[in-house]
């Protein structure tokens, strides 16, 4: 039986016939299995894709929600929408995206999650496994605002070299932004001298020059594409009325009434050492109120007020293991409650259209209004002018030359001044705080400088669109801020100038206007 046995299980594996039909059977369960998986991932990648590209979507409209201070707290409905709308296919078994808000590179609440998921089963892989399939995933979109820039030196050539020069060593401390609208690679430029310059920032559609890099709390911007001239498109406004420059009577002058307020204040201190003391309470010991009758000039107006203090420290005692002192400090604050004006009669400068506006040597009142100058020249060299509520208007070349030696103290007019003057309230606002302005259609004029010192005082806006001007002096403001808006702008060693704004006032005209970005992170 044995032997019997051998010989079959011996025939048994030499016998050939039939293994095809064998590995045909043992291989069925394999091909079955794999082409049911193929077609299982290739409805889980579908999922996924749709589920990707819809929670992409979310995200992205959520950080644009995010971003404006109208949408931001209805950012989470507005990713909900776009996730909704990008969903086709996947519809009934994709879940409601969880949306949320995180800190990114930063910021604050400025970085916007979604995560959904997508869930069904499948014929053969639910087959395999006895449950349903799920695809997961997620996506991060964060917003950057590139905010708003103004300034007070803005050159407005589109392609000079040097737009915005800054030359032999200028001080220059006003912490109110330089913008050049230039695009070339030296756009802003710093040369020689040992100046201090403190700008707050510097914008270029260009290069800036790397000295400010090293300038703490100094921005730079570099190859800005959204700078403008704030300007652009403004018409000035005319007066035709002949006039000739007489001013051979005494000018104007100006009688104020100010309430006076002293107010003396005790201020007490202690601490472990003579030299390691804090402050550790107050009390007023008395306020007097009185009126003074003073001088003024054309630019001072109701309102107007100055205030200085005196500190008077007194001797530290110690009692015990304690230091103490009591300083007094004593505060006057002069408000301007009246102001009247006497002379000036007919030799007050009248507004009019002038060929020339030369005040050299002459000491010249301005009557508020419109004043323009055809072809000739503002020039001040030695003079002394004062006018409040004024606008030059500069035509066929016109320039100026504004040179110290005198008292040089004119501002620009107000809204309300405009509208007086005929100008729509639109175009009003617009012109508000324009002091000289040149006519776009001038040809310009290649002689503009300004050249001040302490009594110079420019309240206003200089637009010369056309025409470069070099800056070697100093001009104060007293009113309102000044602004330089020039084809170009050179500030010489000479230069001083650390206040651009008076007290209380800062620059608001826009010279870039920035947009919010959104990029996915994730």
């Amino acid at each position: 039986m044995f032997k019997a046995t051998r010989r079959f299980a011996s025939k048994l594996l030499t016998n050939t016939s039939g293994n095809a039909t064998m590995m045909v059977a043992i291989g069925i369960p394999a091909l079955i299995g794999a082409s049911g998986l193929a077609v299982d991932f290739s409805q889980w990648y579908m999922w996924k894709r749709e589920l990707q590209y819809a929670v992409d979507q979310a995200a992205v409209a959520g950080a644009f929600a995010r971003s404006g201070t109208d949408t931001q707290n209805i950012y989470s409905a507005r990713a909900l929408q776009e996730y909704n709308a990008n969903l086709s296919v996947i519809d009934s078994i994709a879940s409601t995206p969880t949306i949320t808000l995180s800190d990114y590179d930063g910021g604050t609440d400025n970085l916007v999650t979604v995560v959904a998921e997508a869930t069904d089963r499948l014929p053969f892989s639910s087959f395999l496994t006895g449950r349903s399939t799920t695809v997961k995933t997620s996506a991060k979109a964060t917003f950057v605002s590139e905010g708003t820039w103004t300034s007070c030196l803005i050159a407005l050539d589109a392609s000079a070299s040097k737009a915005v020069w800054f030359n032999g060593g200028p001080d220059v401390n006003a912490g109110c932004g330089v913008a050049a609208i230039s695009n070339a690679s030296n756009a802003v430029e710093v040369s020689g001298g040992s100046g201090s310059l403190s700008l707050g920032w510097v914008i270029a559609a260009g290069g800036v020059d790397n000295y400010f890099d090293n300038i703490s709390g100094t921005i730079v911007v570099e190859n800005a594409t959204n700078l403008y001239d704030p300007f652009a498109g403004l018409t000035p406004p005319t007066n035709s009325t002949p006039r000739t420059v007489d001013c051979s009577s005494s000018p104007s002058s100006y009688t104020t009434v100010s309430n006076v307020t002293v107010t003396i204040t005790e201020y007490y201190y202690e601490g472990p050492k003579k030299n390691n003391m804090s402050l550790v309470g107050s009390s007023q010991i008395s306020s007097n109120t009185t009126s003074q009758t003073g001088s003024g000039n054309s630019s001072t107006q109701v309102g107007d007020t100055t205030t200085t203090t005196s500190t008077n420290e007194g001797r530290a005692s110690k009692s015990g293991g304690t230091w103490y002192r009591t300083d007094t400090v004593t505060e006057t604050t002069e408000t301007v409650t009246a102001v009247s004006q006497s002379g000036g009669g007919s030799a007050q400068l009248q507004p009019g259209t002038y060929s020339d506006f030369d005040v050299s040597g002459l000491t010249c009142d301005m009557a508020p209004g419109i004043y323009v100058i055809d072809g000739g020249t503002l020039n001040t060299q030695g003079g002394s002018l004062t006018g409040n509520g004024v606008m030059f208007v500069l035509k066929n070349g016109a320039g100026i030359k504004i040179n110290g030696g005198g008292n040089i103290n004119i501002s620009a007019m107000s809204m309300n001044e405009l509208i007086s003057e005929g100008i729509s309230s639109a175009n009003a606002e617009k012109l508000e705080g324009m002091l000289i302005f040149e006519d776009p259609n001038s040809s310009g004029n290649s002689k503009n400088k300004i050249n001040g010192n302490a009594s110079t005082f420019l309240n206003g806006t200089i637009y010369l669109p056309n025409s470069p001007i070099v800056v070697l002096g100093t001009a104060g403001v007293t009113s309102r801020c000044l602004m330089i808006a020039a084809n170009t702008i050179k500030i010489g060693g000479t230069a001083d100038l650390s206040t651009f704004c008076p007290p209380g006032l800062t620059h608001e005209t826009e010279v870039a206007t920035g947009s919010d970005s959104v990029r996915l992170v994730a």
